[in-house]
């Protein structure tokens, strides 16, 4: 009851300006569809990607910015949390009767990335898998359905380890420019980019979990077989802990900029 409520406070918020709200979600949407058709033309002047056809980076695309939204819809908040502490305003999150990490999150829920990026999104994907050459069994629609959780889990995680940074460094903004120059990758198969790069983004910023790994297995390319192909979900889970823990010690060592 308590987050129905909470999600209708959300969306009576960002829809007290209807035509504002309907004006952003038009402009932010196109962008889904313009990334994509790059990759598209990009993919087919090029035969070398690894065997990886047009819809295929479409299917991979359409992975990562799915979870991405998700992500989004729940977590953005914690991207521009170095606003809220310079402000004082995380302040009043800590005399809410919710742990300051619920609050956070359900009292900003971003309705308009709803409409705006995750409806695109998933038309996307949607068609890619209808496109791409799958031979869709049980088993890879759990690893399409895990392989997306855990992606939303790990990019999750990400935006709040740069929440856990503001509090600490009062700035954050270098870290999401960091971290958006890497998620570029994503659009494409990662072994394009080498075995460093590729050990980087799945050992250290495990960003390869988010599409590539359970892309590899459900469209049968490279090392399809492979074990690490389907530890998307357990890859998101441990990022999820590890930053609810680092989110418990930032909390303690909060203090107020005094604004």
């Amino acid at each position: 009851m308590l987050l129905k409520k909470l999600f209708g406070m959300c969306l009576k918020r960002e829809t007290e300006y209807r035509l504002n709200f309907i004006l952003l979600c038009l402009s932010v949407a196109p962008l889904r569809l313009m990334h994509l058709l790059f990759a598209l033309i990009l993919s087919s002047k090029i035969e070398a990607l690894f065997g990886w056809g047009a819809w295929d980076i479409a299917f991979l695309y359409g992975m990562y910015v799915v979870s991405y939204s998700l992500a989004q819809i729940f977590f953005k908040p914690f991207r521009n949390l170095d606003q809220f502490v310079r402000r004082g305003t995380l302040d009043s999150y800590f005399i809410k009767p919710q742990p300051v990490l619920f609050s956070l999150i359900f009292y900003n829920i971003h309705i308009m990335e709803i409409f705006s990026q995750l409806i695109p999104s998933v038309i996307i994907l949607a068609l890619a898998c209808f496109r791409a050459s799958i031979r869709w069994d049980f088993f890879k629609v759990l690893i399409l359905v895990s392989g997306i959780a855990g992606g939303t889990l790990i990019q999750a995680g990400i935006f709040v380890f740069m929440g856990c940074t503001s509090i600490f460094m009062l700035s954050s903004s270098w870290l999401g420019e960091l971290y958006y120059a890497f998620r570029d990758f994503l659009s494409y198969p990662l072994a394009l980019f080498g075995k460093k790069m590729l050990a980087f983004l799945t050992f250290v910023l495990p960003l390869a979990f988010v599409n590539y790994y359970p892309a590899r297995y459900i469209l049968e390319k490279e090392s399809s077989d492979s074990l690490i192909n389907f530890l998307s979900l357990p890859a998101g889970l441990i990022v999820g802990a590890l930053m609810y823990l680092l989110w418990e010690v930032s909390c303690r060592h909060y203090a107020s900029s005094g604004s």
